[in-house]
């Protein structure tokens, strides 16, 4: 069924909900932070993770849409690992089949690991993006954190309806797609639309649906600029989808 839910019971019923809205886009609620960009680097997994982290705080009511977590901390220490300071990650590594970290690229799986390590999320201000030269963090910095992962949840994404009750409990879901803008962009209608069973290369956010366009299911999606696709695009995800529950330690 199809039908309104009204913005203050949103959470309450996400979870048992058989009567989902037509329509839900989490921007509207004040629950999206700001699209920021990935250029230079092929870092959309720690961008899209990330996002997904900082939608589920301010669902929860422990930040606002003015919080940034740092994308550069979480993929720099991912590929460069730290001991922690009990030893609990004691030889852990990740072995490079290529130097140039910031653009071998990663993927849910990845991100799931690594921040089930605590090995992150930190804010922005602590290693902001290196959009102009790349620099190397202290490694004293890999476990100063504001927040730890909880939990994860992973749902196929075929399965929809699944999916709306995750963007409406916890604001969104981080999701892989092929991106070929030639081939399934439409700048007349801002919908992205691939229907092929084809690999992915890029990561991305979803914060909401609309059933009433004329693609079959339509997601608001929050690509953290893909050149040419914008914020409020729209696209049809066909593939596994994580939702990252991050409602952790707060720092004093």
């Amino acid at each position: 069924m199809e039908g309104d839910l009204q913005t203050d019971t949103l959470e309450n019923n996400a979870k048992r909900a058989t009567v989902l809205p037509s329509r839900y886009n989490a921007a509207e609620h004040d629950l999206v932070t700001p699209v920021k960009d990935q250029n230079p680097y092929g870092t959309c997994w720690a961008f899209s993770a990330l996002s997904a982290c900082e939608t589920s705080m301010i669902r929860k009511g422990l930040q606002d849409t003015s919080f940034d977590l740092s994308e550069f901390h979480f993929a720099y220490f991912f590929f460069h690992t730290q001991e922690d300071a009990l030893g609990g990650t004691a030889g852990d590594c990740t072995l490079l089949a290529d130097p140039d970290y910031m653009d071998v690229g990663g993927a849910d799986a990845c991100t799931m690991f690594a921040l089930s390590k605590w090995t992150g999320a930190a804010a922005e201000s602590l290693a902001s993006y290196p959009y102009e030269q790349l620099y190397t963090p202290s490694s004293s910095l890999a476990y100063q954190d504001v927040g730890h992962l909880q939990n994860v949840r992973y749902v196929n994404g075929s399965d929809t309806a699944s999916i709306k009750r995750l963007i409406l409990q916890y604001g969104s879901v981080s999701a892989p797609l092929c991106v070929n803008l030639k081939k399934y962009y439409s700048k007349s209608t801002g919908a992205y639309y691939c229907n092929n069973n084809t690999g992915t290369n890029h990561q991305l956010t979803i914060v909401g649906w609309d059933i009433r366009r004329q693609i079959s299911q339509v997601a608001y999606v929050r690509a953290k600029r893909v050149p040419g696709l914008q914020k409020t695009a729209t696209a049809k995800i066909s593939a596994m989808m994580a939702i990252f529950i991050f409602p952790i330690r707060t720092t004093a």
